[in-house]
């Protein structure tokens, strides 16, 4: 899949957290599907995401985070607002889309709910044009919540040729399903990529909170 495919950084696919579970498709929680291997994974290893492109391919992030502050390694609060590469902490797997493994050693944290997109569409607010959407999408460009905390980590990305491949929110129990486990809540997780192909490309992340 070519990068040209993507939505520019002017347009975006929103999307949101459907209240019905799946096995296959778009999704978060769940079992990860049989043919998303991470490069590296230990006992802490969980299962976050899969987000299938039309062309077939699918992106499937895993991270080992520590939400709770109970492990000074692994505590998210000590990567938060800076560019992550991947590694054992998180890490995106390119890959063919299709079900779920049935079974798999790991497990999510996260409860299991189908991802609804929207159509593309322009990534600025209708009603304040400067600012840029906030919600779940694929492609745009990072929404900012404190650029004095983490703007310079986005510009850094920027400045070495990475763009915006997806962008998760914590979601907003008014318009879609409550999700147990979100690891980003309250906050987000911006999902980054280089390269003209999505299987060879670099990824970088930035956990926003």
């Amino acid at each position: 899949m070519a990068f040209k495919e993507l939505p520019n950084l002017d347009q975006c696919r929103p999307f949101a957290y459907d209240r019905e579970s799946t096995d296959r498709g778009s999704r978060i929680g769940g079992t990860a599907p049989a043919n998303a291997k991470p490069y590296i994974s230990d006992v802490y290893s969980k299962y976050f995401s899969t987000i299938e492109f039309e062309t077939g391919w699918a992106v499937s992030l895993f991270y080992s985070f520590e939400i709770f502050g109970n492990d000074e390694t692994r505590d998210i609060i000590s990567f938060n607002n800076q560019v992550l590469f991947p590694s054992n902490l998180i890490q995106a797997v390119v890959h063919k889309g299709g079900e779920s493994a049935g079974t798999s050693e790991i497990k999510a944290e996260v409860t299991c709910q189908r991802v609804r997109f929207e159509s593309i569409q322009t990534d600025r607010m209708t009603d304040y044009p400067e600012y840029v959407k906030p919600w779940s999408k694929v492609g745009g460009r990072p929404f900012i919540d404190n650029i004095a905390r983490v703007g310079p980590a986005f510009d850094e990305l920027e400045q070495n040729g990475y763009r915006q491949l997806f962008q998760f929110d914590t979601p907003d129990p008014s318009r879609q399903s409550y999700i147990d486990g979100f690891p980003w809540d309250p906050g987000w997780l911006h999902v980054f990529v280089r390269g003209e192909y999505l299987n060879d490309a670099d990824f970088a992340f930035v956990v926003q909170q």
